[in-house]
């Protein structure tokens, strides 16, 4: 799942080994910060986070993203959402999981969670039709992601180690 989001050939750094463990803003709960580099240098991380928020339970998602903060992709890869509805959530049912595609939290957004939100609560992002617990679930937690990766800033990149905590 890890290759689908990110390709090998845009790192050179076992990014299975290359992890650390914080606390996801929000959502109180650990998740894992996979991190790429090349030439030892920052290149993206994939985030592995779970949301205790789902119609129907915890939802577990990689949340890809640049250097600088950019998302370059969203997979889904367990939760026990209603089938044929929250479901939809995979990139294999559905395109929504791709409209976080190339969005970022800019500074201003830390505070006003407004355009982070479910389109039928005002926000930018488009809420599954009769999933709307399940999309915002997906929407809070790729914000956590990264609002957490921003708030590390310079120790997010600190020298690999593998399992080395960050609080």
């Amino acid at each position: 799942m890890l290759t689908q989001l990110l390709p090998p050939a845009d790192y050179d750094n076992n990014v299975l080994e290359d992890v650390i463990t914080v606390t996801a803003q929000g959502l109180d709960r650990t998740m894992r910060i996979h991190r790429a580099r090349r030439d030892k240098q920052p290149v993206a991380t994939i985030a592995d986070l779970t949301t205790p928020h789902g119609y129907s339970g915890d939802i577990r998602l990689l949340v890809a993203a640049d250097a600088e903060g950019v998302v370059i992709g969203v997979r889904v890869i367990e939760h026990r959402e209603t089938p044929g509805l929250g479901d939809a959530i995979e990139a294999e049912r559905s395109d929504w999981i791709h409209q976080f595609r190339g969005r970022r939290v800019m500074p201003d957004e830390r505070s006003d969670a407004r355009t982070w939100a479910a389109s039928r609560r005002g926000g930018d992002f488009d809420t599954l039709t009769s999933a709307t617990i399940t999309s915002t679930a997906v929407i809070d937690a790729v914000r956590a992601a990264l609002l957490t990766q921003q708030a590390l800033g310079e120790a997010l990149w600190a020298v690999p180690q593998a399992e080395d905590p960050v609080d």
